[in-house]
């Protein structure tokens, strides 16, 4: 989106809007599946039916905690955690505004990651700078969501558990 708009603020927008939309169709679709059906596709992959049980066993709020946690994390491909939220027992609406705001950090980097890389591109083609500027800011853009994956994410989600785990008793 940062490459086909020239307005970073409308170039967000319509990311966040798009974003939404996409959760809101996607969570209401899978909605009409019986768990067991959500739980066997889920079982293609292990760790995901794991999250999937994890999360059914939070009490309401910790569920939502978790689910933020999971849409802030890359790690499990969109159609799949909107498979996941569909079968727990929240109101459509929250899911979705929480799915929104642990998708937007992610998305929104993405659109300025576009929008700067439009300012190099066009910045090489006038000054005759050299693609060694533009790796060096993919291979930063690269160890910036290392840390985000192997560092905050897995601290983030150690400390949802153990929020809802000391709330729910």
């Amino acid at each position: 989106v940062g490459f086909v708009v020239d307005n970073l603020v409308l170039a967000s927008v319509s990311a966040a809007f798009a974003i939404g939309l996409a959760t809101l169709i996607g969570i209401a679709a899978f909605r009409n599946l019986s768990g067991s059906v959500a739980e066997s596709i889920l079982a293609f992959r292990p760790q995901w039916l794991a999250e999937y049980k994890r999360i059914q066993k939070q009490h309401p709020r910790g569920m939502l905690t978790m689910i933020f946690v999971a849409r802030l994390s890359p790690h499990m491909p969109f159609a799949a955690s909107n498979l996941m939220i569909a079968q727990l027992d929240l109101s459509l609406i929250k899911t979705t505004l929480v799915s929104l705001a642990g998708l937007l950090p992610r998305s929104l980097f993405a659109v300025l990651l576009g929008a700067k890389m439009t300012e190099i591109k066009q910045l090489a083609e006038m000054k005759n700078l050299g693609w060694d500027s533009l790796a060096s800011l993919v291979i930063v853009a690269i160890l910036v969501l290392w840390v985000v994956k192997k560092w905050m994410v897995p601290r983030l989600t150690r400390s949802a558990i153990s929020k809802s785990s000391t709330n729910h008793s």
